[in-house]
C-alpha cells in the first residue's frame, strides 16, 4: 500500500507557499460580501430634488441583472482559463516570452495545473478585491443614481417638516416616500444612493480584464481573439447608463477601478521578467 503521506507533505508545502494569496481571497471575499449585503448607505444624504440629472425613469428589469454580471465576471474567465490550461493545453506558450507565477511551481506537480491553480486564485482575488473597492466608495460617496427620484418619491412639499430643505434646498433622503410599491420599496431607494461607481463595470473589467490579458500573456494565438472580453466589458458598461442605473462618469470610474485591482493582482501573482514560456518547452 503507497504511503500518502509524502503526498500530504507535498501539498502542505505547497499550500503555504500561496498562503498569502488565498488569505487576501477569502478576507477580501468576506468583507465584500459584509458591505454588500449588511452595510447601507446614510440616509442623512441631501439631494436636489429639482436636479435633473437625477430624474430618470426607473425600471426593475436591467439588460444585465446582478446574477449574469457575476457569471460575466467569475464564471466566463473561470471557464475560459480552464479551457486553456486542461483541453486546450498545448496553446499554453511554451518558447515565446511569457510571464511565469511568482512561486515557483514544485517538481511534482504539472507547470499547467500550477499555472491553473495560481490564475484561479488570482482572479478570486480581483474580483474580491474590486468589489471591496468597489462598495467602499459607494458608501462613502452615497451618490444618487439618474433614477433615484423615481425611487425616492417624495411627499407632497406641504407635507415637509418646516426644517426639511437647507438653504440650498436639498432634502435628506430618509424624507423619501419609496412609493414603488412591494414589499421591498426600502431597498430600492437603499439602492438609489450606490451610484459611484458602477459594481457591474467594476466586476466584469476585474475579471473579464484580467483574463483579457492573461490570454494574451499566456496563450500562443492571436491576440486579437481575445477582444472579446473587452468588448464584453464596454457593453455592461453602455448597458448600465442605458437602463438609467448609472451616470457616464460611474461607469468609467468602475472600469478604471475594476482593471486597476486586476493588473495589481497580476503584478504581485505574475513575474515581471520574461521566461522562456509558460510551460518547458
Amino acid at each position: 500500500m503507497l504511503s500518502v503521506a509524502p503526498l500530504l507533505r507535498n501539498l502542505a508545502s505547497y499550500a503555504l507557499s500561496l498562503l498569502p494569496t488565498y488569505a487576501v481571497a477569502a478576507t477580501a471575499t468576506a468583507l465584500f460580501l459584509y458591505l454588500e449585503f449588511a452595510v447601507p448607505p446614510p440616509l442623512s444624504t441631501r439631494f436636489d430634488p429639482a436636479d435633473r440629472a437625477i430624474a430618470r425613469s426607473y425600471t426593475s428589469r436591467e439588460t444585465v441583472s446582478a446574477g449574469q454580471c457575476v457569471l460575466l465576471a467569475a464564471a466566463v474567465p473561470a471557464a475560459a482559463i480552464t479551457w486553456w490550461c486542461v483541453v486546450a493545453r498545448d496553446a499554453l506558450r511554451r518558447r515565446r516570452p511569457a510571464p511565469r507565477p511568482r512561486v515557483a511551481c514544485p517538481e511534482w506537480l504539472p507547470a499547467a495545473a500550477h499555472l491553473y491553480h495560481v490564475t484561479c486564485v488570482a482572479l478570486v482575488a480581483a474580483l474580491a478585491l474590486t468589489g471591496v473597492a468597489t462598495n467602499a466608495l459607494k458608501l462613502a460617496l452615497a451618490n444618487r443614481r439618474p433614477d433615484f427620484l423615481a425611487r425616492c418619491q417624495l411627499p407632497a412639499r406641504a407635507d415637509w417638516p418646516a426644517d426639511a430643505a437647507d438653504a440650498r434646498g436639498r432634502v435628506a433622503a430618509a424624507l423619501c416616500g419609496a412609493a414603488l410599491g412591494g414589499a421591498d420599496d426600502h431597498a430600492v431607494l437603499l439602492e438609489g444612493l450606490k451610484s459611484t461607481p458602477s459594481g457591474h463595470a467594476s466586476l466584469a473589467a476585474a475579471g473579464l480584464g484580467f483574463l483579457w490579458w492573461w490570454q494574451t500573456q499566456c496563450v500562443a494565438v492571436p491576440r486579437a481573439r481575445h477582444a472579446w472580453c473587452l468588448g464584453v466589458v464596454a457593453l455592461v458598461m453602455v448597458s448600465r447608463v442605458a437602463d438609467h442605473r448609472h451616470h457616464w462618469y460611474d461607469v468609467v470610474l468602475g472600469a478604471a477601478l475594476g482593471a486597476g485591482v486586476a493588473a495589481g493582482v497580476w503584478a504581485r501573482t505574475m513575474s515581471r521578467a520574461a521566461a522562456p514560456g509558460v510551460l518547458p518547452a
